[in-house]
């Protein structure tokens, strides 16, 4: 391919034109549509207001990008559209061929958002017998009193330790208080 494409109109542009002028078919790496939707909203809202008159198929340049904002109710400078273009196209979310902007091209795959839900466990099948009801709820109920005793042991340990360490603590008061006592008679 590139071997037959003549080589002196390639090197008078950049690559992408040179190949263009050189009449080979440069094809562009696709971004995702989840890296471009990040890429996106990291811009500022001018900027992605900016991005919206973009075009997908054909390239604008800055004043007819601004022509459409204006359209869109929008009427920023062109200092500020050619600020916007350069961030959005040092993202990489837009390329510019000889002044004229076009968006990137997104692939359309189902892979890039992959949402992992865990499997629920389905609660058991409730009879309509009243007493199927109420011993369910008991059962419930014990269940819970267990927990509840459980928690209950963990907090009276809690408070027998810090009764044991309060105690210690008063013992080394008063041996503080005898040792302050014993240098006072010195």
């Amino acid at each position: 391919m590139i071997n037959e494409i003549d080589h002196k109109k390639v090197y008078g542009a950049g690559f992408h034109a040179g190949m263009k002028a050189a009449g080979s078919r440069v094809e562009t790496m696709a971004m995702s549509t989840l890296r471009l939707k990040t890429l996106i909203d990291q811009q500022s809202g001018i900027a992605k207001k900016v991005y919206e008159c973009v075009p997908v198929n054909e390239a604008f340049d800055a004043k007819r990008i601004c022509t459409e904002l204006a359209r869109s109710g929008s009427a920023p400078d062109l200092h500020i559209v050619n600020g916007c273009l350069k961030a959005l196209k040092d993202a990489g979310v837009i390329s510019e061929m000889q002044g004229l902007f076009q968006r990137v091209k997104v692939r359309a795959d189902n892979n890039s958002i992959k949402q992992v839900i865990p499997p629920m466990n389905e609660p058991e099948p409730i009879s309509k017998d009243p007493l199927d009801k109420l011993a369910a709820a008991a059962s419930h109920l014990r269940s819970l009193n267990k927990v509840i005793e459980g928690i209950a042991l963990e907090i009276e340990d809690a408070a027998l330790l810090l009764e044991d360490k309060n105690t210690e603590g008063d013992a080394e008061v008063k041996k503080l208080r005898q040792l302050a006592d014993l240098l006072k008679t010195l």
